[in-house]
């Protein structure tokens, strides 16, 4: 995110809004939890994309699977990560991996609201990896006809 005073505006006036959202919508959402997805929006916009837009369509915290994933050993790491698009080059960003285990975590959250803000406020990024991530999800949880449907998508964006 850099110390660049327009991108901090930014930020502050994005969360804002969200907040102002939030409340006219009635939505139960922490201020520290959005000040949190804020600053990843900002500063690791890639990880932000795919922490809402995989939760959105699977249920599934990629933040809940990087944390799971530091607490292994090597091998089971790289077996955990390898078919997860990009999460490897998440778990390898050490400033990413630090703010994540910073307070308040994310692992546990249910993002339902913080996906309806940012969808309210912002269009997420269709991406490859991200609709390949979402796919690898629903293969996960066996439900193979959503993981094809996904897979397609991100054959067409590619």
């Amino acid at each position: 995110m850099g110390d660049n005073p327009r991108t901090i505006k930014r930020l502050l006036n994005s969360f804002e809004v969200k907040r102002i959202l939030a409340e006219k919508r009635e939505l139960e959402v922490e201020e520290d939890i959005m000040a949190k997805l804020a600053v990843i929006e900002f500063r690791w916009h890639d990880f932000y994309t795919d922490l809402l837009g995989v939760y959105s369509e699977t249920g599934t915290n990629i933040a809940q699977i990087l944390k799971r994933v530091s607490k292994s050993n090597e091998e089971t790491m790289v077996k955990r990560l390898e078919g997860w698009g990009n999460l490897m080059q998440y778990f390898g960003d050490k400033r990413l991996m630090d703010f994540l285990e910073k307070e308040p975590p994310l692992w546990d959250v249910n993002l339902d609201h913080y996906v309806y803000l940012a969808r309210s406020t912002t269009e997420l990024k269709e991406s490859a990896v991200n609709y390949f991530n979402i796919a690898y999800s629903f293969g996960e949880k066996g439900e193979h006809v959503k993981a094809i449907e996904n897979y397609d998508k991100a054959i067409e964006l590619n």
